[in-house]
């Protein structure tokens, strides 16, 4: 946006076979209801990409980093480097022009507790 291409936020409930422990327990589930990416318009159609496991993140897991050809959608593998599932897309909602602040509090907040992330407010 800052450099005039359009730009819009997506999100995708995903189940994510590799998640921690700790975050799996917490929240009772390895289903995350908001998976957020980015989208942005190039050569005429919208492309998608999800900027989420750093390299260090993803060697140090076995992972594969998501490769970004400037051109192709770029989502996080299906796959880790042993061929076991990672993460599974369960379902692409529609993308909003803007954080979804009102969604973000009242369904995250049931998930996590209010208490897990004070500095937000509704």
């Amino acid at each position: 946006r800052a450099v005039d291409i359009p730009t819009r936020l997506a999100f995708a409930k995903i189940r994510n076979y590799k998640m921690p422990p700790k975050i799996s327990e917490v929240i009772k589930t390895n289903v995350l209801p908001r998976h957020g990416y980015t989208q942005f318009f190039l050569n005429g159609r919208w492309v998608s990409a999800t900027p989420a496991f750093d390299k260090q993140l993803c060697e140090r897991h076995g992972m594969p980093t998501v490769e970004f050809d400037g051109e192709s959608d770029a989502f996080l593998p299906e796959k880790d480097l042993n061929g076991e599932p990672l993460i599974q897309y369960i379902k692409k909602y529609p993308p909003e022009a803007d954080l979804p602040f009102d969604w973000v509090v009242s369904r995250i907040a049931k998930i996590y507790g209010r208490n897990k992330r004070p500095q937000i407010t509704a």
